[in-house]
């Protein structure tokens, strides 16, 4: 019983032969990943505890398996991270439940600010109580990447005039 309330912390060594990875790559990832701090014992020493074994496993999944590159692998970390604290916080704020409730019209601001109209709402299937702040984010690139393609595709007509005009 007590032992699974202590802690257990491994050398770069015993963590390196436990992934079957290198110790100079664990190093490396320790400088390229935010997400991966191994303490440091009274001699400077690394020590990973199960936590970072598992950043570690997270890191190689996406390097190793799902072949992504090291922006992208610490874009992914970063996603998921977000993705994590937000529904952290917004199980903060129901545990927090007042008797406040925002009228409608107050949401629909918030959402028409976002850039989501209620039409891409509505043909989501989504209703407005259903809409989370990573929603409206992803709303504000969607409308984004629908203004650039709408401008890409304005200029590639324009180019193509030119080209007619010659």
């Amino acid at each position: 019983m007590e032992n699974e309330n202590k802690i257990v912390y491994y050398s770069i060594g015993e963590v390196s032969n436990i992934l079957d990875v290198k110790e100079s790559t664990l190093r490396y990832w320790e400088k390229e990943f935010d997400q991966l701090k191994p303490k440091r014992s009274d001699s400077n020493r690394r020590v990973y505890s199960n936590d970072d074994i598992e950043m570690i496993k997270k890191i190689m999944h996406l390097l190793v398996d799902m072949k992504y590159t090291i922006a992208g692998a610490k874009e992914e970390l970063e996603k998921e991270e977000l993705e994590k604290d937000n529904t952290h916080s917004v199980n903060i704020i129901e545990s927090e439940k007042t008797e406040e409730i925002p009228s409608k019209n107050i949401l629909s601001k918030e959402i028409s600010s976002s850039g989501v109209s209620s039409k891409e709402i509505s043909s989501s299937g989504v209703s407005s109580k259903e809409i989370s702040p990573i929603d409206l984010l992803t709303g504000e690139k969607e409308k984004k990447r629908k203004d650039y393609n709408k401008i890409r595709s304005e200029l590639e007509g324009i180019l193509d005039m030119l080209d007619e005009d010659e």
